[in-house]
């Protein structure tokens, strides 16, 4: 992960604005999904997450706390672990290499990402843990 941004801008708290960063490369060479036998995640699901903090606006709409000029985007695989039942684990090639989204400030603004990841992930019930109410049918 690289970031690009004014430390000085981030670290004045008492602006109370939300930090800009002007460029943010994540590379993700395997990401690790682990639920446990009660259903508990390593992870919880990124739009559920900005939609809890932010339940007046609609999912898509939902502001993030910070901004991003540019978002450069690489993941090559997901390991799905299902430890109550190993029937249920999946690996899968999710093979997104510098995918660029630019001016980020609010969920929406993902959603082209998100897409790109969900046609890679075609198993209902892990697109669903991945991303939660954002692919779930109204």
């Amino acid at each position: 992960m690289f970031i690009d941004c004014d430390f000085s801008e981030l670290m004045n708290v008492r602006r109370k604005l939300k930090p800009h960063f002007r460029q943010v490369r994540i590379g993700i060479t395997e990401f690790n999904l682990v639920e446990t036998k009660g259903g508990s995640r390593n992870l919880i699901s990124v739009p559920d997450a900005v939609a809890k903090s932010s339940a007046q606006h609609a999912l898509g709409e939902s502001p993030l706390y910070f901004t991003i000029g540019n978002l450069n985007f690489s993941w090559e695989r997901l390991k799905f672990t299902h430890l109550a039942d190993a029937g249920k684990s999946r690996d899968v090639n999710i093979n997104i290499e510098g995918y660029t989204v630019q001016d980020v400030e609010k969920l929406s603004d993902l959603r082209p990402l998100f897409d790109r990841i969900a046609a890679k992930v075609t198993w209902k019930v892990l697109l669903n843990k991945l991303f939660g109410r954002l692919f779930a049918k109204p």
